[in-house]
This record gives C-alpha cells, sequence and structure tokens, in this order.
C-alpha cells in the first residue's frame, strides 16, 4: 500500500473544516503513557496521520485509506493542553482525534492502532518523517 504524498509540508487545521487525524508516533513499550512530541525550533511537532475525510470529517470509501497523508504538526499550546486533556479519558493511541480549526474531539477509534502493530510503509514514513525533523532536514 503507498500513500499519497503531502500536498503542503505540514499539517495546519483549518476553521470549517473537521479532519480525521491519528498521532502517529508512540514511544516504545507495553502501555505507552503519552504521544512522542518532537521539538523543531523550540516548536512542540507531532507527526500525524492524516485520513481522507470528506469537510465534515466523515471517512470517504475504505478503499480511499491508502490516500492517508503523513505530515507533521506544529501543535500550539493551546492544542497541547487539549490533547492532555483528551488523552486522559480518550487515550490517544486507541482514538483518532477530529480536528477543526481550535478545536480537538475524540473519535470513537483508531484507524493507525491495527495498521501500528503490523508495520508497513504508513509506519516507516512516520518514522522518516520523525527523523528528518529531528535532523532539521524537513
Amino acid at each position: 500500500m503507498g500513500f499519497a504524498p503531502p500536498s503542503e509540508p505540514w499539517y495546519r487545521p483549518v476553521v470549517g473544516r473537521r479532519d480525521r487525524l491519528s498521532l502517529a508516533l508512540w514511544p516504545p513499550g507495553p502501555d505507552p503513557a503519552s504521544p512522542e512530541f518532537v521539538q523543531v525550533d523550540g516548536r512542540v511537532v507531532a507527526v500525524v496521520i492524516v485520513w481522507p475525510t470528506d469537510e465534515n470529517g466523515m471517512l470517504t470509501e475504505a478503499s480511499d485509506l491508502d490516500k492517508a497523508r503523513v505530515l507533521p504538526w506544529v501543535v500550539s499550546d493551546e492544542a497541547l493542553a487539549r490533547l492532555a486533556e483528551v488523552h486522559g479519558t480518550w487515550h490517544l493511541a486507541q482514538h483518532d482525534l477530529w480536528v477543526c480549526g481550535d478545536t480537538i474531539t475524540p473519535c470513537p477509534r483508531s484507524l493507525m492502532r491495527p495498521m501500528a502493530e503490523h508495520p508497513g510503509p504508513l509506519r516507516r514514513h512516520a518514522t522518516q518523517l520523525r527523523e528528518d525533523l529531528l535532523q532539521g532536514l524537513a
């Protein structure tokens, strides 16, 4: 399965459009406590999978999942606080997020979780993006 190249180099939430995201990277271990973020030039960055959805955040066809995009997301302080709040109730390794502008809400399940258990192109792409960010290449 190949994944769509990003149309933009960074994920940017848009007011009026609800996107479905998965946080892509978690520290190793049987029960990771929190997602792994990267510091880039003093900014907090998460690697996210942006799933193909309509403007309401609903998945398009299941066959479109290979059009998912792996992108870095510069997470604002407000968004980071909201992610921590959501994670307290809805473990973000087990749930996706709906993001619309500054609004972040949990999804009932994660599309990434089954894929994370069996590493493939999506996981490799996310890991490479993280390494590129750490090396300042992105």
